[in-house]
Protein backbone atom coordinates (compact mmCIF):
# COMPACT_ATOMS: atom_id res chain seq x y z
CA UNK A 1 0.00 0.00 0.00
CA UNK A 2 2.97 2.56 0.89
CA UNK A 3 4.57 1.83 -2.44
CA UNK A 4 1.47 2.54 -4.59
CA UNK A 5 0.83 5.85 -2.92
CA UNK A 6 4.78 6.59 -3.01
CA UNK A 7 4.01 5.63 -6.65
CA UNK A 8 0.97 8.03 -7.51
CA UNK A 9 2.45 10.25 -5.58
CA UNK A 10 5.56 10.81 -7.71
CA UNK A 11 3.56 10.53 -10.77
CA UNK A 12 1.41 13.77 -9.87
CA UNK A 13 4.42 15.16 -8.85
CA UNK A 14 5.54 14.59 -12.44
CA UNK A 15 2.27 15.68 -13.64
CA UNK A 16 2.92 19.32 -12.13
CA UNK A 17 5.39 19.69 -13.36
CA UNK A 18 4.54 19.13 -16.67
CA UNK A 19 2.02 21.14 -16.55
CA UNK A 20 3.70 23.83 -15.08
CA UNK A 21 6.33 23.48 -18.01
CA UNK A 22 4.05 24.02 -20.60
CA UNK A 23 2.48 27.07 -19.18
CA UNK A 24 5.86 28.48 -18.57
CA UNK A 25 6.60 27.83 -22.47
CA UNK A 26 3.22 28.94 -23.46
CA UNK A 27 3.57 32.39 -21.91
CA UNK A 28 7.27 32.81 -23.45
CA UNK A 29 5.97 31.43 -27.02
CA UNK A 30 3.05 34.13 -26.95
CA UNK A 31 4.94 37.02 -25.68
CA UNK A 32 5.63 39.86 -27.54
CA UNK A 33 8.93 40.77 -26.03
CA UNK A 34 11.94 39.09 -26.91
CA UNK A 35 13.00 36.21 -24.03
CA UNK A 36 15.94 34.95 -23.67
CA UNK A 37 18.47 33.16 -21.14
CA UNK A 38 22.20 33.37 -21.08
CA UNK A 39 24.41 30.71 -19.35
CA UNK A 40 27.45 31.97 -17.23
CA UNK A 41 29.57 31.87 -20.73
CA UNK A 42 27.19 34.10 -22.27
CA UNK A 43 25.30 30.60 -24.67
CA UNK A 44 21.84 30.63 -25.39
CA UNK A 45 20.07 28.30 -22.57
CA UNK A 46 16.20 29.07 -23.78
CA UNK A 47 14.89 31.64 -26.00
CA UNK A 48 11.37 32.37 -27.54
CA UNK A 49 10.22 32.42 -31.50
CA UNK A 50 10.11 36.18 -31.47
CA UNK A 51 13.96 36.21 -30.72
CA UNK A 52 14.84 33.47 -32.90
CA UNK A 53 13.00 34.92 -36.11
CA UNK A 54 14.27 38.33 -34.94
CA UNK A 55 17.98 37.45 -35.30
CA UNK A 56 17.37 35.42 -38.56
CA UNK A 57 16.04 38.24 -40.14
CA UNK A 58 18.95 40.78 -38.79
CA UNK A 59 22.16 38.69 -38.97
CA UNK A 60 20.97 35.72 -41.31
CA UNK A 61 21.94 33.55 -38.00
CA UNK A 62 20.14 30.41 -36.71
CA UNK A 63 20.80 30.47 -32.62
CA UNK A 64 20.54 27.48 -31.39
CA UNK A 65 20.12 26.15 -27.36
Amino acid sequence: MLLTRDHNERLLSEEAIRQSEANLNAIIENSDVMIYSLDAKFRYIAFNTLLRNTIKRAYGLDIKV
